[in-house]
């Protein structure tokens, strides 16, 4: 199959994502002179280890355990996203990233509240 486009031909996207490094770079310099916002970000962090150690280190002991490790696998890829984003200078999208959050947040809650409800969240149609 003959290639149609040749993709090495796609500087601009190298220089996009040059500059979105130098953009993180810029505004992990900024949070590191502001004690409250980095205060936010190491939360964030260790809140996304917590996500990490319980959607990828722990071993689900029953079916609605490991419903809710794939919620948290969806909780770290979205906030994961979002501090990408929002470090490269995309703050309009990042915060649109936020939205999932809270739709994951709100049924882990639920859940978490009447874990008896998992299974009948699982089954609906």
């Amino acid at each position: 199959m003959e290639l149609v486009f040749d993709i090495a031909h796609l500087g601009n996207l190298g220089s996009l994502h040059e500059h979105e490094e130098n953009l993180r770079g810029e505004s992990l310099g900024i949070l590191s002179t502001d004690p409250h916002h980095a205060e936010i970000l190491f939360l964030v962090a260790t809140a996304m280890g917590i996500l990490f150690g319980f959607s990828h280190d722990h071993q689900a002991q029953s079916d609605d355990e490991l419903t809710l490790q794939y919620f948290g696998i969806r909780l770290f890829n979205t906030a994961g996203a979002s501090i990408k984003l929002a470090l490269a200078g995309y703050a309009q999208q990042a915060l649109a990233e936020t939205r999932d959050i809270m739709d994951v947040a709100f049924p882990l809650d639920y859940f978490r509240t009447y874990p008896d409800e998992i299974r009948v969240w699982e089954e609906a149609d």
